[in-house]
């Protein structure tokens, strides 16, 4: 019976949209506070600004706007505040949500349209992963016919 059944010569598996390697630029930006650092608080404002920077070049992405938006999409609305005031209680509020938001795409696979990133690969004797550069991704989008028949009230 096993003998059968075909085995496919290929496979597929999703990666997060934003790679790992991207994750350690934007997070080595940060300078670590010199040992023996005398203002340590002017020190982590340091860190916290190139962090800050980093994160901003990151959301000006048009692939990373889009996958903001599906992971959450009310965010994305209060990123202009955040970038005006920063430091205010409510731009504290929105940089976590941010950062929480994008680390989803540093890390997840579930399945969130363009906040993953499907890759094919095909088996051989020996198999090396390796993910195909990101401009090479191409959208495919569809709608969905439930939502289509909510909107029009037929559901």
């Amino acid at each position: 019976m096993a003998d059968s059944i075909p085995f496919p010569d290929f496979f597929t598996f999703r990666t997060p949209l934003l790679s790992f390697d991207e994750w350690l630029r934007w997070t080595e930006s940060a300078v670590r506070p010199a040992p023996g650092a005398v203002d340590l608080e002017h020190e982590l404002a340091t860190v916290c600004g190139a962090l800050r920077a980093g994160l901003q070049e990151l959301i000006q992405r048009p692939h990373v706007q889009e996958g903001l938006f599906l992971v959450s999409p009310g965010l994305q609305e209060s990123i202009d505040a955040w970038i005006r005031e920063p430091e205010s209680t409510h731009g504290q509020h929105i940089e976590r949500s941010l950062i929480a938001a994008v680390s989803a795409l540093f890390t997840a696979v579930d399945g969130r349209g363009i906040a993953i990133a499907p890759m094919l690969g095909s088996v051989a004797e020996q198999t090396t992963l390796r993910i195909a550069d990101r401009a090479t991704l191409r959208r495919h989008s569809r709608v969905d016919y439930r939502f289509l028949l909510s909107l029009v009230g037929k559901r």
